[in-house]
Order: structure tokens, then C-alpha cells, then sequence
């Protein structure tokens, strides 16, 4: 089987302002110097955010050629909005890597891959490992698990796309699942709502997990049910305190059709929009109805075809499309729980929590099996103080007295005397004074802040200037 990587560069990333994108009050501010500094701000991409003296793309890049695919079977795929930047950043960091802008009326994932056929883009026998460009993994195992499980699925008389699921559970002394509202608090990270969804799984006999990052996950395991938390409570039958998920008669006969299957059914589960992709489903499928308007992968392709794939193709489809439900299937390949780091930059907590476990993981690497591929985080830029789990990239300077801890400290950045600095992120030309203290929080470049501040959860806009004594929490600074 022979594989194509696809990196999607969407959006720059609304969820993410100041650090990225343009604020949605902004865009609608009636004053019109707030419209024109929105509109004239080029949006940095989420996936060039500065990252354990990297960025994303650059990591996911490395990860994927580390899974053994080369240049010629890497594609960059970028929205119009954040396309000049991308294309620089590739130009100087990999040139051979073709780099196309997606056009205007590309509404999501299923426009770009459609895209992707129209233009040629692909050897349309290749399968297509899609990823969304801000994804960061610790280790390329992950992607090679992952086409392995594919793989495995997917012969002569059967056409599938697999899932990507990271484990985001976590429990606490007494084994007692910790509820997302509490995990900040114990120094997890929590999801937010619209992140959540009911996740079943047919499992055919043995563990749910497997600890070999690169073997196909054994037993594979077939998605029949994927519906977001938000829809449940949105729709209109369930209203009260108590929105219903209803599991449909066929997907239970279809999890128990064999006698050593089960069914499960999960929230812990987060999809981390990896997908690998057969010929037939994106040269093909997507071009017929009912699946022609769809725009997302996730959201759109992936729910019909789960649905779809316990009746089969042929009865709303056009000929071409038709196939039986024997012969397809979704399939899912589950990261062990809190064995690697695997998450999307997507939003602030994501970003923020990137950082410090890129840190973390590489200086008290998990043990793996002794098959899986190096660490992307093996080898850092800058000086890594391993007691304090804080790198400083070249440049940075602390002064004396206080403490930097969980944090990166971006280059050429100056940290005064006594500062208390933990689980933070200062970027690039940061100037912090004396006796500042920062807690879960983002500085942006080119930042001065003055003597005596005190930000807890705060995200900086660049070149922001924060006066002396002032002291916020949860606020965005612009």
C-alpha cells in the first residue's frame, strides 16, 4: 500500500487569539481603527507558533519523514488567508515540499481533498495520510501504528478509513475518572465542550490497548457510533437537564455479530484529525451524493460513513460508489492512555500544555517498546535545565533569586531578579523586570513587562507594553 501525506494548514486559528487569528469582535467592532488594525495584522498560523525552539509543522514534518515517507510523498495544503507565510516558512525550511493554495471556495477537509483530485496532487493509487498541520507527536511510531492498522483493514475486497484516537482519561488516587472540570486543577488538561463526543467501538476479544506504538492495534477496532457532546445537548428531542444518546438495534447487532465482540462506548477519546484514507473513498466517494456537499472530514464524511458502512453504498449512491457493507470499513487506532504526547495546537490550554510536556518529554522520555521510533524531542535547541523542566533557547537570560519552571524562554529574551515564572510560555525579544510573576501563561514577542506584574492565565498580544504593579488573571492583553 502506498501512502501519500496530506498536511492541512485550514485556518491560522480563531480559538487561539491573540496568538493566532483575528478576534471575532474585532471583525465586528463599528470602530473603524479596530477593523483596520484586525485586517491589516497578518494572522500567525497556529502551526508556526514557536514550539520547544521549533514549530509544529516543522515537527509534524519530521514525524512523518521519520515514518518513512519522503519528500515527494509530502504535500502542504494551506488556506488562502495564511498561505504567504506558509510558503516562506517552507521555502526556508523545506523547499523540495510542494506547497498549494487552497482556493477560496474551500469550505473544509473534503473541499481540500477534492482539490487534492482535481488538481493531480496525488498518484490516485496512493492512499492519503491526512493530518491537520498543527498536530504534534512525540513520536513517529504513532503515524506508523496508525497506516499499519490501516493497513491491515484494507485489501483487494475492502476499502476503509482509519481514525487516529488519542486517550485523554485520567483518574485519581482511588481510580475514580477525573471529571474535565477538575483536571486543570491536578495539571491535566481539560477539554472544552465542543472537544467532547460519545466514541463506540466494536472490539473483537483482547485489550483495548496495545503498548507497541507501531504495531497495529491489536485487536483492530471498527467505529460504529461518533457523535459530538454538543449535538446531543443541541437536539431538539432532548430537552432538559438529561440529553439522551440513542444507540441504534443495528449498531449493537453489528458490535456483537461475533461472539467475542463488544461494544464499547467512550468519552475519553479525542480524535486527533489523523486520518488515513483509501483511493477509493477520497478519488471517489466523496464526489458522489449523498457525500459531493460535505465539506469536513470529521465532521461531515466520517459520521455518514460510519453510519453508512452497516448498510452499504448503493441504495442513495450512484453506481460507481456502490459497495457492499461487508467490504468497508471505519476503523480506529487508540494511543495508549498517557503513554505518548499527542495532541493538537488548536487552542491556548493545547498550546500551552505542548509546550511544557515537549519539555517534559524530553528529558524523562516514557519508556516505549523497544520498536518504536526516536523521540521528535530528542534533541532540543538551547539549554535545558532538567530540575526545573524549563528550556532556554539561545539568548535567554534569567537574573538572580526567584524561580522558571515548566516554561520555555524564547531567544534573546531577559528575565529580571527575582521573577517567579511557572508553566509559561515567553516567545522571541521578551523584556520582564524585577519581582514579576507569571503563572499559565503566553507572552508574545517583542512583550516589555514592567516591575512588580502579576499574570495568571494570561495570553499577551506581540509588542504589548504591561505596566508596572499590574496584576490580572484570565485576561488577554492586546
Amino acid at each position: 500500500m502506498d501512502v501519500t501525506a496530506v498536511l492541512l494548514a485550514g485556518s491560522a486559528g480563531e480559538r487561539m487569539y491573540p496568538l493566532c487569528g483575528v478576534d471575532d469582535d474585532a471583525m465586528f467592532n463599528d470602530d473603524a481603527n479596530a477593523k483596520t488594525s484586525a485586517s491589516n495584522a497578518p494572522p500567525t498560523p497556529k502551526c508556526l507558533l514557536p514550539l520547544a525552539g521549533s514549530t509544529p509543522l516543522a515537527l509534524l514534518i519530521a514525524a512523518v519523514k521519520t515514518a518513512g515517507l519522503p519528500n515527494a510523498n509530502i504535500k502542504v495544503l494551506a488556506a488562502p488567508e495564511i498561505y504567504p507565510q506558509i510558503s516562506a516558512y517552507m521555502q526556508t525550511n523545506n523547499p523540495t515540499i510542494e506547497i498549494t493554495k487552497l482556493t477560496v471556495e474551500c469550505g473544509g477537509s473534503a473541499d481540500a481533498l477534492r482539490q487534492v483530485k482535481r488538481e493531480k496532487k496525488v498518484d490516485p493509487s496512493h492512499s492519503i495520510l491526512l493530518l491537520s498541520s498543527d498536530l504534534v507527536l512525540e513520536n513517529a511510531s504513532t503515524l506508523v501504528g496508525l497506516v499499519e492498522t490501516h493497513r491491515s483493514v484494507c485489501n483487494d475486497k475492502k476499502d476503509s478509513i482509519s481514525l487516529l484516537f488519542a486517550d485523554f482519561g485520567h483518574e485519581d488516587g482511588d481510580g475514580v475518572p477525573v471529571k474535565e472540570s477538575k483536571k486543570s486543577k491536578l495539571g491535566f488538561l481539560a477539554r472544552e465542550d465542543e472537544d467532547i463526543e460519545f466514541v463506540g467501538l466494536a472490539v473483537k476479544g483482547g485489550p483495548m490497548e496495545n503498548d507497541n506504538l507501531c504495531a497495529v492495534s491489536n485487536p483492530v477496532k471498527r467505529l460504529l457510533l461518533k457523535v459530538s457532546r454538543a449535538e446531543i445537548d443541541e437536539t431538539e428531542e432532548n430537552v432538559g437537564d438529561t440529553p439522551k444518546l440513542e444507540i441504534p438495534k443495528e449498531l449493537v447487532r453489528a458490535a456483537i455479530r461475533n461472539p467475542q465482540s463488544s461494544l464499547s462506548l467512550r468519552t475519553d477519546l479525542v480524535d486527533l484529525h489523523a486520518y488515513v484514507i483509501s483511493p477509493w473513498v477520497w478519488g471517489n466517494l466523496i464526489s458522489c451524493q449523498p457525500f459531493e456537499t460535505l465539506q469536513s472530514i470529521q465532521h461531515d464524511i466520517i459520521p455518514l460513513l460510519t453510519k453508512q458502512q452497516l448498510s452499504g453504498f448503493d441504495a442513495e449512491t450512484s453506481e460507481s460508489c456502490s459497495i457492499a457493507p461487508e467490504e468497508f470499513t471505519v476503523a480506529a487506532h487508540v494511543l495508549p492512555r498517557s503513554a505518548i504526547l499527542a495532541l493538537r495546537v488548536c487552542t491556548v490550554p493545547n498550546y500551552l500544555h505542548a509546550c511544557k510536556e515537549a519539555v517534559t518529554h524530553s528529558i524523562r522520555r516514557p519508556a516505549l517498546h523497544p520498536s518504536s521510533l526516536p523521540s521528535t524531542f530528542g534533541r532540543l535547541e538551547g539549554t535545558v535545565h532538567a530540575k526545573d523542566n524549563a528550556l532556554f533557547l539561545e539568548g535567554a537570560e534569567k537574573g538572580s533569586g526567584g524561580a522558571c519552571k515548566n516554561s520555555t524562554v524564547g531567544k534573546n529574551s531577559k528575565i529580571g531578579s527575582k521573577c517567579k515564572i511557572n508553566n509559561c510560555m515567553i516567545m522571541d525579544n521578551v523584556t520582564i523586570a524585577n519581582g514579576v510573576t507569571l503563572q499559565n501563561s503566553i507572552i508574545s514577542d517583542g512583550v516589555t513587562i514592567e516591575d512588580g506584574c502579576n499574570l495568571n492565565d494570561c495570553q499577551v498580544a506581540p509588542a504589548v507594553l504591561v505596566a508596572a504593579k499590574t496584576k490580572v488573571n484570565g485576561e488577554t492583553l492586546v
